[in-house]
């Protein structure tokens, strides 16, 4: 599924394909969308990575920035818990013949269940 860069993204056919695909696949188990450009081709390989002073410190500038972002639109009490994860992907690269030297970063949004 793609989305044209500033395209509004259609949250509802993503759901959708979401729960198909991890319906369908048994060792999926898990969909991520990622903003940008268009992925060419899968990706293969990973970012080495290490538990190591430098990984932790991104991390905690990642969940810094996505905690930031939701106190800015007022956006915390609507959200239970968000855990932020560093993903060893690099998918912004110029060929897919360079190496993987960076993160991506996903945000878990649970929303409070409701009775």
């Amino acid at each position: 599924f793609s989305c044209e860069t500033g395209a509004q993204v259609k949250w509802d056919v993503l759901s959708h394909l979401t729960k198909l695909v991890t319906m369908l696949c048994p060792n999926v188990n898990r969909c991520c969308f990622v903003f940008g450009d268009k992925i060419e081709g899968p990706v293969r390989d990973i970012t080495p990575t290490l538990l190591n002073p430098g990984a932790i410190s991104r991390l905690r500038e990642a969940d810094a920035a996505a905690m930031d972002m939701l106190r800015q639109h007022d956006a915390l009490k609507l959200v239970s818990q968000m855990p932020v994860v560093l993903l060893p992907l690099h998918f912004d690269r110029a060929s897919r013949h360079d190496p993987s030297t960076k993160h991506s970063v996903v945000l878990r949004p649970s929303l409070p269940r409701t009775s």
